[in-house]
């Protein structure tokens, strides 16, 4: 179960939003000031140091940009990175220096060993990522034996659940009777549009057998995938208010049919 917790960021291995964009905008400068360092004035005396310092400034690039940027593109980010450290060796004998192609050699070298580093920083991430959430979904387990009422028709309730294991009866109330309308198992999730869309649970949901139940907070998901604002958490949204609307249609539906039926001759 553990694998499966990184994959609710996204891509297993990106970091959220807010972060990968401060890194992007730091990479971003890092490079400009990259650029105008390597292009702009006279060459400078030779220094000893020459070759670590390029190869440390680009490391500091490559893993800026391996952080930031999504997997798939930071393998083509890292190869611009290299593209550009040639493109300005080729440029500086323009502007009164001299190219010199072993400082590329060692923008390579930093940009591989910067490559290295983010990919193990990003992995490491993700361990401790999937870590904390396994941790904080044991802590949300929950047990109840059979005939247990888990949640109420009309309660307000703060968390949705998802059955890990045993089953649950999901009824309401109908005609002054309790109608069993559905029953849930392993990995069904219950009361997640009550909890969306904050509205009263709509069912009682009632342990048909010794059951566990995971209890979890979809604001803690939209925060997983990047907040209220990205594209799933609005799908998410719509698609409860679409299936919440469904549901409130179909009882509806079968109280007209239960009228009609009192009303006719032959009742």
């Amino acid at each position: 179960m553990k694998a499966k917790f990184p994959l609710l960021a996204g891509r297993w291995l990106d970091l959220p939003p807010k972060i990968t964009r401060i890194l992007l905008t730091l990479g971003v400068i890092g490079i400009i000031l990259v650029v105008a360092g390597s292009l702009v004035g006279k060459q400078a005396g030779t220094i000893g140091i020459d070759k670590v310092i390029h190869c440390s400034a680009y490391a500091l690039l490559g893993a800026t940009l391996v952080l930031g940027l999504p997997t798939k593109r930071a393998i083509a980010g890292l190869i611009g990175l290299a593209l550009l450290s040639y493109l300005i060796e080729l440029l500086q004998p323009l502007n009164a220096r001299s190219g010199d192609f072993s400082d590329a050699y060692a923008n390579t070298a930093g940009i591989c060993i910067g490559g290295g580093l983010g990919l193990i920083m990003r992995m490491a991430f993700a361990w401790l990522w999937t870590e904390l959430h396994e941790a904080r979904i044991k802590k949300s387990l929950a047990r109840y034996q059979p005939g247990e009422i888990i949640l109420k028709e009309g309660q307000r309730i703060e968390r949705f659940h998802v059955v890990r294991s045993g089953r649950v009866s999901i009824s309401r109330v109908e005609d002054g009777e309790q109608v069993e309308v559905d029953v849930a198992g392993p990995n069904e999730p219950f009361g997640l549009i009550a909890e969306v869309l904050e509205k009263p649970q709509p069912n009682t949901v009632t342990a048909m057998e010794l059951t566990e139940v995971y209890q979890l907070d979809y604001d803690d998901i939209e925060d997983a995938i990047g907040g209220h604002d990205q594209p799933a958490a609005k799908i998410m949204r719509s698609l409860a208010r679409e299936l919440d609307s469904a549901q409130e249609h179909l009882v509806e539906q079968g109280n007209e049919e239960n009228e009609e039926a009192d009303n006719s001759p032959l009742a």
